[in-house]
């Protein structure tokens, strides 16, 4: 498999993460949303996640740090 990934080869192989029993409404929003800024499903998810995330781990390290 190649892929078209920010920070990944195009020989790399890299994981696939499937989503199941997405709710119509969320579905749709997303949708729209990608629509909206010209971009693909894909891509928002992609971003959307990595927001979340560096979102936790701010959160982990703060939490961490009040602990020292």
């Amino acid at each position: 498999m190649t892929a078209d990934v920010k920070g990944v080869s195009k020989t790399q192989v890299v994981p696939i993460v499937y989503i199941r029993d997405v709710p119509d409404d969320l579905h749709r929003r997303i949708r729209v949303a990608a629509a909206t800024q010209g971009e693909s499903m894909r891509a928002l998810a992609l971003r959307a996640l990595e927001r979340e995330v560096e979102r936790m781990e701010a959160e982990e390290r703060k939490r961490r740090k009040s602990n020292e």
